[in-house]
């Protein structure tokens, strides 16, 4: 001002043009520990988001105060927009230490606003808001940023821990021998990543050469990935071979040949890496995939009825990492592993559609589902995407599965609605079906036959023609059984032929040589397939009035995928719990190609769905197995006449004939002779129903059978009527006379005989 010296230091205004001035603060703190208010060692990455496994949001953002003018830059805008207006930033390539992509949101790409749908609108402070990075981090799913130490006691998601909280390393001492590891890994991308092709190869090799120079610094979600690679690779070896020995834990009580005992050991690893991550609320594209691995896992080892919880999870951890949707601002690795991802999920939810249809999943069909590109993995590029240059490639199988997912859901989706599912219908998706064969026909056997070069091309042949039988006995079901009021004679000859196809396909999954590396795949899905297929089978069996000429062959089909099934039951779990009931059904079929008429309504109600597991009345057919090898009717040679046996069921079975009623258990409300019936050894059975007289002597009726022998006694209770069978096995094992017997079986007062089996017939057995 006038008047006052020139050289006097005069303090800055406050404000220049109306913009606060604020003295700069150099950041100490990176974006997250700043955000989560954390001590932060400035380390890059630092140790607070190495140990919260978020290194690649841990950046230094520029110093506060660095605005100059009033003119809004980029950093100084909010976006208002929706949620399609923030996209994921572009990432770098993936390693194994800092999982890049895996995607956790990168929280320090510059926002790229889109006219169309952003709105500028001034900030109410002249900070940056962290470049719009502070709202990613507290806008994003699944967060990255928090501080997981903090809280954990009130964490609602605590409780889903699979285990106490375990060091990482020990979770890399539970990992096999180097050399058996890659060669574990390297059987995986032979035989099993083109069955579920979603890991693109280069990228999991950088990771893993990443891993094998620091496994300290490799993520939690990444070594999950690698145990569930391990896991499934274990599934493809043979029981004995001697790689089991060596992966087998020194504390492990498990059988060191059994091929099962060592998947299970590494998925409990890969399980353990996952909860150690806390992948139920923070996860990445490699979790992601660890996830559909072993759900992909578990339905070809265990069934796919264990899989449904596992496949939810995927399905919601894909929506929130967008993996159906196209960002502009993804490199073609980045974008492709994630829409192998959703092609993935879509693939296992296939299984669910076919083998549960009663579930409707169409509205997978309403997302947004692009298709991975048809290439070799070579082929993709962080920056290109080359067009492949054969055919067919690594992704063709997948590509004709998710073709099959596509019809699978709309067959599913008109059958629930049966009054629209008519003989058009089926002519119309018969042809579809159809059409599809003859593609992946020419594309996997050109020549019309297996190729000694190319077993793996015969083998997804194989695997895509199950499903396309499986499809066919769902469009024909409506249609096959001569009692339906929309009998067709063309459906009953496709349904028929189409079991008969399904299992021997089975046949060549579980016989040939040359698929043996492709065998574990019975264990479970296939198995699920043949099970269904061997059902379908045995009601075109019992259906006897829309037979035709081929009832032999049929037959003999079917008896060799029963005895297939029996051979199984060590190795799946699907064939160990669904062989009794197979081999009950078997013995009925047997019973009734005899000659007898007798079959219960219950057992055979044509509308009884068999390709509905859910429909069936398991409890029924595993409680008429327990007792089948009781039934004397049913053993191999028996000349017992049916008739007798239907009359004691049909007349001898009311609660009114007799005065003792169960009144608990399994065979609560009824009679003594029922029980009887279904209960006692096949000698006493004969016995009950043997027409000769049984010598009585003096001390008994001698114009009685047995079988009134057996009904006379039937006024005592129910405990002396199961103390006298006992007797009664006991006393014809030790060749006793007649008037011993009646002896025993008489008496209505408590018991007062001992047993004594001394294998003498001369010997006195009761004293």
């Amino acid at each position: 001002m006038p008047g006052e010296p020139r050289n006097r230091t005069t303090k800055p205004s406050s404000t220049r043009k109306g913009v606060p001035h604020k003295r700069p603060r150099k950041r100490l703190s990176c974006e997250p520990c700043r955000v989560s208010k954390l001590r932060c060692d400035r380390l890059q990455p630092c140790s607070a988001c190495r140990r919260r496994e978020c290194e690649s949001a841990c950046t230094f953002g520029p110093s506060r105060g660095t605005v100059t003018n009033n003119t809004l830059t980029e950093e100084s805008v909010s976006p208002v927009c929706d949620s399609s207006a923030f996209p994921p930033p572009s990432l770098e390539p993936v390693t194994a230490a800092s999982t890049v992509d895996e995607g956790h949101h990168d929280t320090t790409s510059t926002f790229r606003q889109s006219p169309g749908n952003a709105r500028p609108v001034h900030s109410p402070r002249a900070e940056p808001l962290s470049s719009i990075a502070s709202w990613n981090a507290v806008l994003e799913r699944p967060t990255s940023g928090r501080d997981d130490s903090a809280g954990r006691d009130i964490d609602p998601f605590a409780s889903f821990a699979f285990g106490p909280k375990r060091p990482k390393s020990e979770l890399l001492d539970l990992l096999p021998s180097k050399t058996t590891r890659e060669f574990l890994i390297s059987r995986y991308f032979t035989y099993q990543a083109p069955l579920f092709h979603i890991l693109h190869g280069p990228t999991f090799q950088q990771q893993y050469a990443d891993f094998a120079r620091d496994p300290a610094q490799a993520s939690l979600s990444w070594l999950a990935l690698l145990f569930t690679l391990c896991s499934l690779a274990a599934q493809t070896l043979e029981a004995g071979d001697p790689v089991l020995r060596e992966c087998q834990p020194s504390w492990s009580e498990a059988d060191p040949c059994d091929p099962r005992s060592l998947s299970r050991h590494l998925r409990g690893a890969a399980l353990a890496c996952l909860s150690e991550a806390r992948f139920m609320v923070r996860y990445d594209l490699n979790t992601l995939e660890a996830v559909l691995i072993m759900t992909y896992g578990i339905c070809h080892s265990e069934g796919v009825d264990r899989a449904w919880v596992f496949l939810g999870v995927a399905l919601n951890m894909g929506i929130v990492l967008r993996c159906n949707a196209d960002h502009l601002n993804q490199n073609f690795i980045q974008q492709q592993r994630r829409w192998r991802c959703w092609a993935g999920i879509r693939m296992l939810y296939t299984y669910q559609g076919i083998l549960f249809r009663d579930v409707d999943l169409s509205f997978l069909l309403a997302f947004p589902s692009p298709m991975p590109a048809e290439v070799d993995d070579s082929d993709i590029h962080v920056d290109a995407l080359h067009k492949s240059v054969t055919y067919p490639n690594s992704m063709s199988l997948m590509k004709f599965k998710l073709r099959l997912f596509e019809l699978s859901t709309q067959i599913c989706s008109r059958l629930s609605n049966s009054s629209t599912f008519d003989e058009a219908a089926t002519n119309h998706f018969d042809a579809l079906i159809g059409a599809e064969q003859q593609q992946w026909t020419s594309a996997f056997l050109p020549s019309g036959c297996p190729s000694f070069f190319d077993t793996a091309g015969f083998a997804y042949w194989c695997i895509l023609e199950t499903y396309a039988y499986q499809l066919y006995l769902l469009i024909h079901r409506p249609f096959y059984h001569s009692q339906s009021p929309k009998f067709l004679p063309s459906s009953r000859k496709r349904y028929a032929e189409s079991s008969v196809a399904l299992l021997e396909t089975f046949e060549k999954l579980c016989e040939l040589p040359t698929l043996r590396p492709y065998r574990w795949l019975v264990n479970g899905m296939t198995s699920f397939n043949a099970l269904q297929g061997v059902v379908a089978l045995a009601a075109c069996l019992i259906d006897k009035h829309g037979q035709d000429g081929n009832i032999a062959s049929h037959r003999a089909v079917f008896d060799a995928t029963v005895l297939r099934i029996e051979s199984l039951q060590g190795t799946s779990p699907v064939c160990e719990r669904a062989y009794p009931t197979i081999k009950a059904i078997q013995i009925q079929i047997s019973t009734l190609s005899s000659g007898e008429d007798y079959v219960s309504p219950r057992e055979w109600d044509p509308r009884t769905d068999w390709l509905d597991l859910n429909s069936i009345d398991w409890a029924f057919w595993e409680n008429f197995t327990d007792n089948a090898e009781l039934y004397a009717e049913y053993v191999e040679g028996s000349q017992m006449a049916g008739s007798v046996f239907q009359e004691l069921l049909e007349f001898y079975n009311k609660l009114e004939h007799l005065n003792h009623k169960v009144k608990t258990g399994n065979h609560k409300d009824c009679t003594s002779l029922h029980i009887v019936v279904q209960t006692c050894n096949i000698t006493a059975v004969k016995l009950l129903l043997a027409k000769e007289d049984a010598c009585i002597s003096e001390t008994g009726p001698d114009d009685k059978t047995a079988k009134s022998l057996a009904l006379y006694n039937f006024s005592s209770d129910l405990s002396h009527l199961l103390q006298t069978l006992r007797i009664y096995g006991e006393l014809r094992d030790a060749g006793a006379a007649s008037n011993e017997v009646f002896a025993a079986m008489v008496p209505t007062d408590e018991d007062t005989y001992t047993m004594m089996r001394s294998g003498d017939p001369g010997i006195a057995v009761i004293t």
